[in-house]
C-alpha cells in the first residue's frame, strides 16, 4: 500500500525503492561533478578575459538574484527579516557577495555568447522539438508546460546553444 501511495509505477517493493534512490543519488553526484567541471572550465576561460561590464547591468543582475533568492525563501515560509536574523548577516553583505557572483555570471555569458557567434552555433527546429519532448517525458509534463517553464521556445533554443558552446569548450580542453 505504501509503495502504491508513492505514485511511482515502477516501485513495488522496498528493494525497488532502494534501487531507485541509489540511481537517483548516483545521477545527482554525476551531475554535481559535471557542474563543478564546467564551472572550473568557465572560470579558467574568463580569468584573463578583458571585458567591460556596465555597473548598471551588474546592479540589475544582483538585485534580480537577491529578489529571486528572497522569493524562494518566502516560499519556504521565511521572510527577509527572519532570514537575515537567522543567517547573522545583513542585506548589504548578501548583496556584495551576490555582486561578485553576478559579475562572474555576466562574464560567463559574454564568453558563451562570443563562442555561439564565432562558431555559428544554431539549433534546428528538430533539435528543439526533440529536447522539448525529452524534457516533457522526463518531468512527466506536457510539452507546453516545458516551454512555459523555460520562458518559451526561443529561450529553450538559447539554452541549447549555450549547452553546445559548453560542450565545444570541453572538447577543446580535452584535445589540449
Amino acid at each position: 500500500e505504501f509503495f502504491k501511495d508513492l505514485g511511482m509505477e515502477d516501485i513495488k517493493t522496498k528493494e525497488d525503492l532502494e534501487k531507485k534512490m541509489k540511481e537517483e543519488i548516483k545521477h545527482q553526484k554525476e551531475h554535481e561533478v559535471e557542474h563543478k567541471y564546467v564551472d572550473a572550465l568557465l572560470e579558467k576561460a574568463t580569468a584573463n578575459m578583458e571585458v567591460e561590464i556596465d555597473d548598471e547591468l551588474v546592479e540589475y543582475e544582483t538585485e534580480h538574484t537577491y529578489k529571486d533568492f528572497m522569493n524562494r525563501m518566502s516560499m519556504q515560509g521565511i521572510n527577509e527579516e527572519l532570514y537575515l536574523q537567522y543567517a547573522g548577516t545583513t542585506k548589504e553583505d548578501i548583496i556584495n557577495h551576490m555582486k561578485e557572483e553576478a559579475t562572474k555570471r555576466l562574464k560567463n555569458s559574454y564568453l558563451l555568447n562570443a563562442i555561439i557567434t564565432e562558431e555559428k552555433i544554431e539549433i534546428s527546429e528538430e533539435e528543439l522539438e526533440k529536447e522539448i519532448e525529452e524534457a516533457a517525458k522526463a518531468n512527466n509534463v506536457t510539452k507546453a508546460e516545458i516551454e512555459k517553464a523555460y520562458g518559451g521556445r526561443h529561450a529553450l533554443a538559447y539554452d541549447l546553444k549555450v549547452r553546445n558552446a559548453i560542450e565545444l569548450m570541453k572538447e577543446v580542453k580535452e584535445t589540449k
